[in-house]
């Protein structure tokens, strides 16, 4: 579902900045020519950072996704 909103921003023009705990996510944010942040949300300093990088390049936020989630099959 992450991946499927990040697609579909990117085609819609979106700048984006996605946040991952898996390093994976940078070959994608490449793809998507979007930044990438690998690290948790649940660290407070780690997420104030990515705010003030994402706000100092790209301005005010307008759109926020939250898409963490796990499968249980």
């Amino acid at each position: 579902m992450g991946n499927a909103s990040a697609v579909l921003l990117a085609e819609l023009g979106a700048q984006l900045v996605l946040v991952e705990v898996n390093p994976g996510v940078e070959p994608f944010a490449v793809e998507l020519e979007a930044r990438a942040h690998v690290g948790t949300v649940a660290d407070a300093d780690f997420s104030d950072r990515v705010v003030a990088s994402s706000e100092a390049e790209f301005g005010a936020v307008d759109i926020l996704v939250n898409a963490a989630g796990t499968l249980v099959r």
